[in-house]
């Protein structure tokens, strides 16, 4: 089902393929979103519906970490996550703002998933796609010694904000913290009324060693 209908009563909205960095290289510039049909299939494979969504999105979100993309479910490294996304790309309304969540589901492992959700990154009130325009409600983390040895599923969500206006964001609990367990994305977007992810990817974050182990004093 198409995510937009041109009929709506506010009048006709252009779709845009969305861009958070610019960049010249023809690799990015075929990095347009699109509906991905099966997004949906890949998010049931990999448990992310039901552990995380109740509803997925169709469109994927687009990104790419230095010179290698994202694509659903794709292995990274932590030290490939060190720091922010080089470029995302996602499909939207020109004149409403956005939220981007990011969060892992497999912390401190798949098994003893205690810290799920451990948030990695909140960025909100994000003009169309210019992501560096918005405002940082959590700042980007990347994978650290919290995750625990094996694979970790790391979700990518956007959700497009109602009435095309900014909102007031009053979350302080992960702010200033490298700790962040716990969080919950659905309450997050229930208190905002920011409704269902309108585009979502994930990575699969690999740890090949366990966490040092510390030594007693």
């Amino acid at each position: 089902m198409p995510l937009y209908e041109s009929s709506l009563i506010f009048g006709i909205w252009t779709l845009v393929s969305c861009v958070s960095v610019p960049t010249t290289t023809e690799q990015d510039a075929l990095l347009v979103s699109t509906p991905l049909p099966n997004l949906q299939d890949s998010l049931r494979k990999h448990l992310i519906i039901p552990d995380l969504l109740r509803i997925g999105p169709d469109y994927v979100l687009n990104m790419m970490y230095g010179n290698k993309s994202v694509t659903v479910g794709n292995e990274f490294t932590p030290e490939d996550l060190g720091l922010e996304p080089t470029s995302i790309h996602y499909t939207c309304r020109e004149d409403a703002f956005h939220t981007l969540i990011v969060v892992g589901l497999d912390v401190p492992t798949q098994k003893n998933h205690t810290e799920r959700e451990w948030v990695h990154w909140i960025q909100v009130n994000i003009p169309a796609y210019n992501i560096s325009s918005g405002e940082t409600v959590v700042p980007y983390q990347g994978p650290g010694s919290s995750y625990g040895y094996g694979h970790h599923r790391m979700v990518f969500l956007v959700y497009e904000q109602p009435w095309r206006h900014t909102i007031s964001f009053s979350e302080k609990a992960f702010v200033n913290s490298p700790v962040r367990p716990k969080f919950n994305s659905e309450k997050f977007a229930e208190k905002y009324d920011i409704g269902n992810p309108i585009a979502a990817n994930f990575l699969i974050c690999y740890t090949d060693s366990p966490p040092p182990t510390k030594l007693a004093a």
